[in-house]
């Protein structure tokens, strides 16, 4: 069975968590903190070094959260997150397809695996890798994405679910 973990976080959803994150939470709390060395109000300073750390805190967690254990044996993809859990039998898939996707303002790319159920549901499965290394995708070479080498496998095993059921 082959094994690997994926992100499943694109770097556009970990960028706006980080915005927010570091606007929302760091924001109010360094005027907390301020409120609370010019009121001197102590319960201000503790909420506020609460929010600053939650600024940081926060983004690390929902990294965490997401990040995927992939089983895959050529029949069945497994994967498992401390949110979810799901075994998706191929056999059963409508279409599976994928995309790659470059982001501007971040430091990696990302690949998009698109699997269709058959009651229309979409799981759709997120690998990010260095931006340094997408001219080797783009030249073909998928060897350093377990995730497209995935694919490329299921596609070979069933063709008949690639480019159909949209």
């Amino acid at each position: 069975m082959n094994c690997f973990t994926i992100s499943n976080m694109s770097p556009f959803a970990f960028r706006a968590i980080i915005y927010f994150c570091g606007f929302g939470f760091g924001f109010f709390g360094l005027m907390l903190v301020m409120s609370a060395c010019i009121d001197r109000i102590a319960w201000h300073g503790v909420i506020g070094l609460i929010l600053i750390i939650a600024a940081f805190v926060v983004p690390l967690l929902a990294l965490k959260l997401v990040r995927t254990d992939v089983k895959y044996d050529g029949f069945t993809v497994k994967t498992d997150s401390r949110l979810k859990h799901r075994d998706i039998i191929l056999r059963d898939v409508r279409h599976i397809s994928y995309e790659f996707v470059t982001s501007r303002g971040s430091f990696s790319d990302a690949v998009h695996v698109y699997i269709k159920l058959d009651d229309y549901a979409t799981v759709t499965l997120t690998d990010t890798f260095p931006k340094e290394d997408s001219g080797r995708l783009v030249k073909g070479d998928r060897s350093f994405v377990p995730l497209l080498l995935m694919y490329d496998d299921i596609a070979e095993r069933y063709p008949e679910k690639v480019g159909a059921g949209e």
